[in-house]
């Protein structure tokens, strides 16, 4: 069935699925930076380096700044 613009509903339901596919990537590939980047710097931290010598007691603020 034709719309008003000429085109085919189907044909404007895929170029609506391929906008918002690609909008849906540019999106993902951000988000995924910046969690490469978070993650960086909370394994980098006093508290990130903690964790894999096996956690124990949560560490205070004097014990950080021993650290």
């Amino acid at each position: 069935m034709p719309s008003p613009t000429g085109r085919g509903v189907i044909q404007l339901a895929l170029r609506k699925l391929m906008i918002h596919q690609t909008y849906g990537a540019m999106v993902l590939h951000g988000t995924q930076i910046l969690a490469t980047l978070f993650d960086g710097i909370t394994r980098h931290s006093p508290e990130g380096r903690w964790i894999p010598d096996g956690g124990g007691p949560i560490p205070t603020a004097a014990n950080l700044v021993e650290g």
